[in-house]
């Protein structure tokens, strides 16, 4: 299996043969996932330079409590109004990080590939960049592994 040479290529060929991706060739594809082009923001006159450590509004509901004045009607819980009598609002609990799930088939079907490297390499060099953009952008990972079974 002779590598075919590209320029692009040579530094993260180099710390592996191409039948398995080493340690090193994914850590130091972390670089690679720190230069990517920054998220594009709002273009609306809100938007600011500085990102919010809030993600959103979050719509994880926490808990319900009774309706004070000034509380957002559109979060009025219905269902314990007409148990109770009383109104109630529901609270939701503020989305503060997330989470990237990447999914990986580790069937023999991907231990082929091109003279360059097997697609189970390709596909762990995807999903390690995958998780260096997410640490990068604070988030939580999460990786699930499987192979299916051959259904004949």
């Amino acid at each position: 299996m002779s590598p075919v040479s590209a320029p692009h290529d040579a530094p993260a060929r180099s710390a592996g043969d191409g039948l398995r991706p080493t340690l090193a060739e994914l850590v130091q594809l972390r670089a690679l996932a720190q230069r990517r082009p920054a998220a594009r923001r709002g273009s609306h006159h809100l938007s600011g330079p500085a990102a919010s450590p809030l993600r959103g509004r979050g719509m994880e509901y926490a808990e319900s409590r009774e309706y004070v004045a000034g509380d957002d009607a559109r979060h009025i819980d219905w269902r314990l109004t007409a148990r109770s009598g009383k109104p109630h609002t529901k609270l939701f609990q503020a989305e503060r990080e997330r989470l990237t799930l990447i999914v990986a088939d580790t069937a023999p079907t991907l231990y082929f590939g091109t003279r360059v490297r097997f697609k189970s390499v390709q596909a762990a060099r995807a999903g390690a960049l995958a998780a260096w953009a997410a640490v990068a952008d604070g988030d939580r990972v999460a990786v699930l592994r499987g192979a299916g079974r051959d259904p004949s």
